[in-house]
């Protein structure tokens, strides 16, 4: 197997000799280089790309953040994750879109060896080539516009916290690319933050007057194409009720707090990729909604005809570049065919898988016509131990 090539980029050698030092045994898994010009760096990862680069921030002749931002452009294939102190806002509004993750300095050598192998086997999983490089291009997911509209308005009226944390939790795209930032170190030291409301709370709203109107880290879908702003409209409608009933299933079967807040929030995330697609390739999209609407195959199989992947493993690659955990990254990737999993136990990949086959229910005319072997992974849910539950759900949550 073929080595992951990784790039750091740092204008102080020392740091760089640190990096080489504590990395010193993956040098049977990576080709590392370490260059301490970002314009050389430039240079030779646009001639060659990388799997990885990693940069410092403020380097004299290039910043991190111009430096990815042109790596964006160039090789959107390429992970780009910022490694640095602590920078002033105006830096830090720079590099969250050109970069998908920020690491603090120093950092220990165990969650950047976890960061980068992470991303390496996310990518590989996605499988077309265009759709990694699709995804690694992107710098905010697609918002509703009449959303958008009412997030601006809330924040330019002095709205309250509580008020415009609502506002963005009804938003996949807000959602998603808000907890991107607390996911990393981009606003200070990590913490681990899975509801909006808590988000909001620890960035405050004069930091969310900048992020939102002057870096504008949220963009509204902008396509005139009817049919597909209407698609648009109704996933997120079927995001936030798949929200409420996996909140309500997670109850039922008695999961915890954290797991709890996993579940939901995967539920509602849970097709993010479709919104790339839409926003990104409106042509495959398409394509993958007319053969989601003429295949009787299930809805994964279908896509994965259209596309060479699923629109689970097109979001879990966004979401698992920017930071979120592996229990969500996992319940996205595999929700319709969790048997791909290696788990076999009662997690959020369990819960959004029935949830999303709940929300297929309402497609079959009557309740009694419903067949649960159709629907759900039902091997996977025996091999969990749940399987037997299955219907009683249903009743419950339709």
């Amino acid at each position: 197997m073929a080595k992951s090539r990784i790039l750091f980029v740092d204008d102080e050698p020392r740091i760089l000799e640190g990096l080489r030092r504590m990395l010193h045994k993956q040098r049977s898994r990576w080709d590392m280089q370490f260059i301490s010009e970002p314009r050389e760096a430039l240079r030779v990862a646009t001639e060659t790309p990388f799997d990885v680069v990693i940069s410092d921030m403020r380097m004299p002749a290039m910043t991190g953040a111009e430096l990815l931002a042109e790596l964006r452009a160039h090789a959107p294939s390429t992970v780009r994750i910022i490694l640095s102190g602590q920078a002033e806002m105006s830096s830090i509004l720079k590099a969250i879109d050109p970069s998908h993750r920020f690491l603090s300095k120093p950092c220990d050598g165990a969650v950047l060896e976890q960061t980068v192998s992470s991303a390496i086997a996310l990518r590989s999983r996605v499988g077309n080539p265009a759709l990694v490089a699709l995804v690694g291009g992107v710098e905010k997911p697609p918002t509703l516009p009449s959303i958008y509209a009412e997030l601006q308005e809330a924040i330019e009226s002095g709205g309250s916290i509580q008020r415009i944390a609502e506002i963005i939790a009804r938003d996949i795209g807000m959602t998603a690319k808000l907890l991107k930032l607390m996911n990393s170190s981009y606003l200070g030291e990590r913490r681990a933050v899975d509801s909006v409301i808590g988000a909001v709370e620890l960035i405050g709203i004069e930091a969310l007057h900048l992020l939102v109107l002057e870096a504008k880290i949220f963009e509204p879908y902008t396509s005139d194409d009817a049919g597909s702003r209407q698609e648009l409209q109704r996933i997120v409608l079927d995001a936030s009720n798949a929200a409420e009933r996996a909140c309500k299933l997670c109850k039922l079967t008695g999961m915890g707090p954290e797991a709890t807040r996993q579940s939901v929030l995967a539920a509602f995330l849970r097709e993010i990729g479709v919104l790339l697609l839409a926003q990104h390739a409106p042509d495959l999209f398409g394509k993958a909604l007319e053969q989601r609407a003429s295949s009787p195959a299930p809805r994964a199989w279908t896509e994965h005809a259209a596309m060479g992947t699923t629109d689970g493993l097109t979001g879990a690659y966004l979401l698992g570049l920017w930071g979120f955990t592996s229990e969500l990254v996992e319940a996205v990737a595999f929700h319709n065919r969790p048997s791909q999993a290696t788990a076999r136990t009662l997690s959020p990949l369990t819960i959004v898988h029935i949830v999303d086959g709940i929300e297929r229910v309402r497609n079959v005319s009557t309740h009694g016509d419903v067949d649960c072997g159709e629907l759900f992974d039902m091997s996977y849910l025996r091999e969990v131990g749940v399987g037997d539950r299955v219907s009683g759900w249903l009743d419950a949550l339709l």
